[in-house]
């Protein structure tokens, strides 16, 4: 049975689905990456100004991470979950679906987490250190 035609069928529809799943998590990650980068690049005004009082580069940086963070983590739990109960009403509405989702779910989560955190320390650093007088007249 393993090298037969039906076999091939179910194995071809796998990696089908697998490549969609890469793609789709790879655009997410794109799309997650410009708004997070583009919402912290909107405050360089701010940090200018914050650097101008006298705020230091970690204390910036670090503000700028933490609130990412909590965006992220409340994004990555509600998506967890709402995952996570998608996946048992549709275990109970297709029978003979098998396999756990875990592995996967938990992998993009990650990804996705990872990028977050990218997207925002990236242009934060950047802010951070750029001259308060041209983080003045950028906008």
């Amino acid at each position: 049975m393993d090298g037969g035609l039906s076999m091939w069928g179910i194995r071809a529809r796998a990696r089908l689905f697998a490549g969609m799943s890469a793609i789709a998590l790879l655009l997410a990650a794109t799309g997650l990456y410009a708004v997070r980068s583009y919402s912290v690049t909107r405050r360089t005004r701010e940090i200018g100004i914050r650097m101008a009082l006298g705020a230091s580069v970690g204390g910036t940086v670090r503000m700028v991470l933490t609130e990412g963070l909590i965006v992220t983590l409340i994004g990555s739990g509600l998506g967890g979950m709402i995952a996570i109960a998608t996946e048992r009403v549709l275990r109970n509405v297709s029978h003979g679906l098998g396999g756990s989702t875990l592995l996967p779910l938990s992998v993009a989560l990650m990804v996705l987490s990872g990028v977050s955190v990218l997207a925002c320390l990236i242009p934060a650093r950047h802010a951070a250190r750029i001259d308060p007088s041209i983080a003045f007249r950028s906008e």
